[in-house]
């Protein structure tokens, strides 16, 4: 099961796109968590919001494979051996009817030598006894149909062995399928048990990874994400509305992206504004500002560079 992005939603080819790139591009804000049922958020060319079909988590997919290519993999162990017992009892039977065929052979040869012997010395018995003419000859039926009797006999026992040889056989096939579909089914519960708990983690890492996206939107007074934990929309607009009057500058720098007079800091100096702008903004949004002070004349070229640097390293 092929994945075909890497960990920045970047399309690395196969399969089909999870959304279609508009010229231009997206800029992506949310990126997929783990799991495959995390979707990808990101903002269009007309700045509307937009959310992507579901991105399969690479580590998920692998684990999921895998647990699947392991029971595939038992299941045709368990068929090999099943196959390799049954063909080594299938040898033994066959050695036995050989064995069985050669023995009864060798009791029919000696069958037949017995009657050729009985025959030729019948008529020696028969006349020192005194016995001549008619005698004779009922011997010599009576010992044919015993010699007949003797054959008979000797391939009903030659059939009956060479038939439990079969059955004995029969039997054996019957319990090496029935052990091989017992360890099918001992793969196929741990398999079933494997995906069973990878889903569990999976579910707990996707709801631990919306509880962290959605706790950061709303430190941004962004109250959504936790549309999708059980927050109703109207428990949303009205955090939100809580978040605004409790933040008001905040909520102004959001709407109009400018900070007005009134609501500048109290040391209202370039850098403490622009240092406000970088925590609410971010360090991209108040070098912007620093350009325009720099432009409108009320920043001289060193004062904007040193504000600059003092915000790219994070100190001042």
């Amino acid at each position: 099961m092929a994945n075909h992005y890497d960990n920045t939603l970047k399309y690395t080819g196969g399969g089909k796109k999870p959304y279609e790139e508009p010229d231009g591009g997206k800029k992506i804000i949310s990126a997929p968590g783990s799991g495959e049922n995390v979707k990808a958020t990101y903002v269009d060319d007309a700045g509307n919001r937009r959310t992507g079909v579901t991105a399969a988590d690479p580590y998920w997919e692998s684990m999921r494979d895998y647990y699947n290519s392991m029971y595939e993999s038992q299941k045709a162990a368990n068929g090999s051996a099943a196959e390799n017992a049954y063909a080594r009892a299938a040898l033994a039977a066959g050695a036995q009817r050989d064995a069985l065929n050669a023995g009864y052979q060798d009791a029919g040869r000696q069958l037949y030598r017995d009657y050729m012997e009985a025959r030729r010395v019948l008529p020696q018995q028969l006349a020192a006894r005194g016995y001549t003419g008619g005698l004779t000859e009922s011997g010599q039926i009576r010992l044919n149909n015993a010699y007949g009797e003797n054959l008979a006999a000797n391939e009903r026992s030659r059939l009956a062995r060479l038939a439990a040889v079969d059955a004995d056989l029969a039997q054996k096939e019957y319990d090496i399928r029935a052990a091989a579909d017992a360890a099918d089914r001992q793969a196929r519960q741990e398999r079933y048990a494997a995906l069973a708990n990878l889903r569990s983690q999976q579910y707990q890492q996707q709801r631990s990874d919306a509880l962290s996206r959605a706790a950061l939107l709303a430190q941004a007074g962004d109250y959504s994400g936790y549309g999708g934990l059980g927050l109703s929309q109207d428990d949303a607009d009205y955090l939100a509305e809580v978040w605004k009057a409790r933040y008001p500058q905040l909520a102004e720098v959001q709407s109009t992206g400018r900070v007005s007079a009134a609501q500048l800091p109290a040391d209202n100096s370039a850098l403490a504004v622009a240092r406000y702008i970088q925590r609410t903004q971010g360090t991209e949004q108040a070098v912007e500002y620093l350009a325009e002070e720099l432009s409108a004349g009320n920043l001289f070229s060193d004062q904007a560079e040193e504000i600059r640097k003092l915000l790219r390293a994070g100190n001042g």
